[in-house]
């Protein structure tokens, strides 16, 4: 796989993007701490325990899942890029539980929810697949 790299002259992490449009996120200080996307990206998918999964960080302006996975990558508690009516939120997870995919509610199907687990160094809540 081949890294592109996106150089941004700011006190923000330089920010990575590979060939296929994955953001990736690495902060000077930490190297080792690599924050990418781990696994696919679940279309249709909620967290197990919801908007109570852990604590959630509204991020404004965001409309796309690549982005809301950009910006959980710059925050430093989130585990989790959700969107979900057009809205994007890092989600910190307080108990990996809580944070298990499952399949969204039919009548929610319209708000396209989405999930995407973020992987920073041996740190991931993305291994568990959807029932």
């Amino acid at each position: 796989m081949n890294t592109l790299f996106l150089i941004i002259q700011s006190s923000l992490p330089l920010i990575l993007v590979s060939s296929d449009g994955t953001p990736v996120i690495s902060t000077d200080e930490k190297k080792e701490e690599i924050c990418r996307l781990d696994g696919e990206i679940k279309n249709k998918t909620v967290l197990k325990a919801g908007m109570l999964s852990g604590q959630l960080t509204h991020h404004k302006g965001v409309k796309d899942i690549t982005s809301c996975i950009k910006r959980c990558c710059a925050h430093d508690k989130c585990h989790v890029a959700m969107m979900m009516a057009g809205k994007c939120y890092s989600v910190f997870c307080t108990d990996a539980q809580y944070c298990e995919p499952k399949p969204a509610p039919v009548e929610t199907h319209h708000t396209n929810p989405t999930v995407a687990y973020v992987k920073r160094g041996d740190i991931s809540f993305g291994n568990v697949a959807v029932n």
